[in-house]
């Protein structure tokens, strides 16, 4: 499942496509986040998008450096 789950997200935020699944805002010290996604059939909605949301919110927090108000994950398919 986490290969899946790396695959969807890189192919979202891939460097040959426009990040237009991903909006980022900064408020009040704060990064949040919306994420377009498209989950794999036959996965647990909840479990995909509560591991995106944990995984998103550890990485930015390392990566950036602040911490992280939200993570909202839309599926807007299922392949």
């Amino acid at each position: 499942m986490a290969d899946d789950l790396v695959s969807g997200v890189n192919r979202l935020i891939g460097r040959s496509a426009p990040p237009s699944g991903v909006r980022v805002q900064f408020k009040e010290g704060r990064v949040y986040l919306d994420l377009q996604v498209v989950a794999k059939s036959g996965y647990s909605l909840l479990e995909v998008g509560s591991r995106i949301q944990e995984q998103v919110a550890e990485s930015v927090t390392r990566l950036v450096g602040m911490p992280v108000g939200e993570v909202n994950v839309f599926v807007q398919d299922v392949e």
